[in-house]
């Protein structure tokens, strides 16, 4: 059992360097273990596989933080190509499975799969919004200086794939270049203006606006042609994965330096050894107002930063002395680079999450032998959450009575299902066809509550907390009703080599409070059956010269000795010549023997029984790990240490099943092992006398 507690909701787009936790709860059991896989962009092979840990309720906490960090791509060019140009590898697909194993097993015993969502790439952590349609990616300045001889390049997130447009307009904002992109696959794209491309003599200005339906986004970018100083284009990356340009106008400052490096040798005299050829850059951004602060700020905490020299673009550091200094509501602003970097801040990608909704209890209140609805309005009404629900889970079924539930499809009886198959607990119905729900109370049963019942609600992928139905059943007076029998309608019985057999009936007679009830179990159709007593609701019966495989019948009558009415049931006694039973074969009478092999026998061909395999060990010594090795019908030997577990297997064409056992590598002073038959399918039955067998093996 695996259940999702927080994740981020199905396709939102999450920032890799922002918190991104996963909780789920598992199984409270030490013996299991919760490991997940990562996949990305839907490849076949996980990207990620580890095991998570869990505290002792069960509940395990993973931050996906830098997930995919040091494999985003990041491509450099350092030029301007007008139009659009994909960024797929900043952006990422990410399904997250979770599977819960038995510790030594191979097999998952649960799995579950996380909802769907997209990661971008950004290194510091950032107040990112993806539900924003269309966005700047780490473009901070609202105004921006550019050279006219160069160009620009836009940083942009689309919410969703529908046409984008690009304008460039004038001063006077008339429209001197567009461009549209539509049917995008990727929600990651970058714009490259070069202003080669688009007339813009004579503009001091141009916007460069983006639009959708949903709304528009711009920036100005200002020519500047008076310097005193030549433009320097730097080439930074900014906290995404793009690689932005910047233009500074201010002086720079180059020096460059020899710094001999010798050592003194024991005559006195100094041997140099080599020669560092160094340079110095302090490049001033030239501009004198307040939007400089975030580009000089950028471009300070950036990983990346590509600066021409010598017609080659080199890498460089770069730090600023101070970003902006505040006196008096005046700002003095330092634009040399040289910044020490600052703390960093902590942000996380929660408003993206899948948040576990919430629901209250149900009250629901009926009288003694009356069936009590619950509407689907009501489920509703219990559910507090804003996301819509699509799927009511039931967890458990009643005690004191039984429920059903109606959808499109006519009634469903619950608890019926869940006695042939319990492991369909818990139980998923969808809201969508789910019209109400049906509890059948016991016959004279009352109670405030009566019944619990544990439930839940949400979607396919991440339920609420548990809630409780509770059943208030009101007594009344039950002095005309006939009385309850409570019977299982079906009894197989063994029979011997002479075709006779007995067994017992148990039965249960419940009458009003004061009243007594008179019993007569009779024989039907001529079968060959006797009663011990007739007059008991749990008779032992007598079969004699019966036909194997056959069934007959039985009635029980009940008489309620006050008001005078009755009821009564039949039931099937099944006669069966499969009789399963467990027994020793093979195996050397000693003591230190190391091999057993137990076969199952008198079962029906092909039937199915369950046993429980039991290994106990005693007094551990040195000298290696004594384990037992046993088959079961697996292509491999499966090894078995201390404790037990039910096995079901399929019994071959003549209605048995051999299972080798053995002792390897011996640590142990002695080993036992049990093989109990604890069930079989009808119409077997299991052999009172010979349904468990035991082996002690002494050790090495």
């Amino acid at each position: 059992m695996i259940e999702l507690l927080q994740s981020p909701d199905k396709n939102r787009v999450i920032a890799d360097g922002n918190d991104t936790e996963i909780l789920l709860q598992a199984r409270q059991d030490p013996d299991y273990f919760v490991r997940v896989k990562v996949f990305i962009n839907d490849a076949a092979e996980p990207f990620l596989e580890q095991g998570w840990s869990k505290d002792e309720n069960g509940f395990c906490e993973f931050n996906l933080k830098h997930l995919y960090h040091s494999y985003f791509m990041n491509d450099t060019e350092c030029t301007y190509t007008t139009g659009f140009h994909s960024k797929e590898g900043l952006f990422k697909k990410v399904q997250v499975v979770a599977e819960e194993y038995q510790i030594g097993a191979l097999v998952p015993v649960a799995s579950l799969e996380l909802p769907l969502f997209y990661i971008l790439k950004n290194h510091r952590p950032v107040q990112f919004n993806d539900e924003l349609e269309l966005q700047f990616l780490g473009l901070p300045q609202e105004n921006i200086s550019v050279d006219r001889n160069t160009g620009f390049i836009f940083p942009l997130y689309l919410r969703t794939n529908e046409l984008l447009t690009v304008s460039v307009r004038n001063e006077l904002n008339e429209e001197i270049y567009t461009e549209a992109l539509e049917n995008f696959p990727l929600q990651l794209t970058q714009y490259e203006i070069n202003f080669q491309d688009i007339n813009i003599a004579g503009l001091e200005f141009i916007y460069v606006r983006f639009s959708t339906s949903a709304g528009a986004i711009q920036k100005k970018l200002v020519f500047t042609d008076k310097s005193l100083y030549p433009p320097k284009t730097i080439f930074y990356l900014n906290n995404y994965g793009f690689y932005l340009s910047a233009c500074l106008f201010g002086r720079k400052e180059d020096i460059s330096t020899l710094s001999p490096k010798s050592y003194m040798q024991k005559d006195g005299t100094r041997v140099t050894y080599d020669v560092e050829d160094t340079k110095e850059l302090e490049l001033y951004s030239g501009y004198g107002y307040k939007s400089v602060t975030a580009l000089i700020h950028a471009i300070a905490t950036s990983t990346d930063v590509r600066m021409q020299l010598e017609n080659s673009w080199e890498r460089v550091e770069s730090t600023t002395k101070k970003v902006i200094h505040q006196v008096d509501n005046q700002y003095v602003y330092g634009d040399a680079l040289r910044f020490d970097r600052v703390n960093i801040p902590s942000f996380t990608n929660r408003n993206t999450y899948a948040m576990v909704p919430e629901i209250i209890d149900i009250v629901a209140t009926g009288d003694e032998n009356e069936s009590i609805e619950i509407s689907k309005a009501a489920f509703l009404t219990a559910y507090t959450a804003i996301q819509p629900a699509t799927v009511l889970q039931i967890r458990e079924v009643p005690v004191n009575g039984k429920i059903s539930f109606v959808d499109g499809a006519g009634i469903k009886e619950l608890s019926d299902l869940v006695a042939n198959n319990p492991d369909i607990l818990p139980y998923s119905i969808p809201l969508s066809d789910f019209v109400k729900f049906i509890y059948e109370p016991d016959q004279r049963k009352d109670g405030l509550p009566l019944d619990e019942i544990d439930f839940k609600m949400g979607t396919e992928v991440i339920l609420s907390n548990t809630a409780t139905i509770n059943y208030n059943v009101n007594d009344i007076p039950d002095t005309d009703l006939p009385p309850e029998i409570v019977v299982n309608t079906i009894k197989y019985i063994a029979l011997d080599n002479s075709n006779n057999g007995t067994g017992q009936i148990d039965a249960t007679v419940n009458v009003a409070e004061g009243h007594t009830a008179t019993i007569l179990w009779e024989v039907l159709g001529g079968a060959p059956i006797t009663f011990n007593d007739s007059s008991l609701e749990d008779p032992t019966l007598s079969l004699s010269n019966a036909q194997a495989d056959t069934t007959y019948q039985v009635k029980i009558t009940a008489t309620d000795n006050v008001n005078g009415l009755s009821s009564s049931k039949t039931v099937n006694v099944n006669t069966s010549s499969f009789q399963v039973k467990v027994e020793k074969i093979n195996y050397p009478e000693q003591s230190q023997s190391e091999q057993v092999d137990f076969k199952f026998t008198g079962g029906q061909p092909g039937g199915q029984i369950t046993f429980k395999f039991t290994v106990l060990m005693y007094m551990i010594v040195f000298g290696g790990a004594r384990y037992v090795l046993y088959k079961y019908g697996l292509p491999d030997e499966a090894i078995k240490y201390t404790g037990s577990e039910d096995i079901t297997i399929d019994l071959d064409g003549n209605g048995e099943y051999l299972l080798p056992c053995q002792i390897v590598n011996g640590a142990f002073s002695e080993v036992s092992v049990e093989v109990e038959i604890i069930d079989a399918v009808d119409p077997q039955i299991i052999d009172p006398n010979q349904f468990k067998v035991t082996e002690k093996f002494s050790g090495a």
